[in-house]
């Protein structure tokens, strides 16, 4: 098992989108697809480059409902 922690954005969304709202490289409100599943959430190496990412390319785009922040998460990856 190895263990690591990486930044992702999370929307905060008060719609659809399932707690918790993380961006991933595509926007799903749909079923995602079996091959697309490892692909939900973006992980970023450090606070700094999640925070730029945010605002460069989410700012303008950013529903009424969301309130997007930078939050830090911890990965698990087991084998089987």
């Amino acid at each position: 098992m190895k263990e690591f922690t990486a930044w992702a954005i999370d929307t905060q969304s008060t719609e659809y989108i399932e707690k918790p709202g993380l961006l991933g490289r595509y926007f799903f409100n749909r079923p995602i697809p079996p091959h697309m599943e490892g692909c939900t959430a973006a992980l970023f190496k450090t606070r700094a480059i999640a925070r730029e990412y945010l605002k460069k390319n989410f700012a303008q785009y950013t529903p009424s409902t969301w309130k997007p922040k930078v939050i830090k998460v911890k990965v698990t990856i087991e084998e089987n």
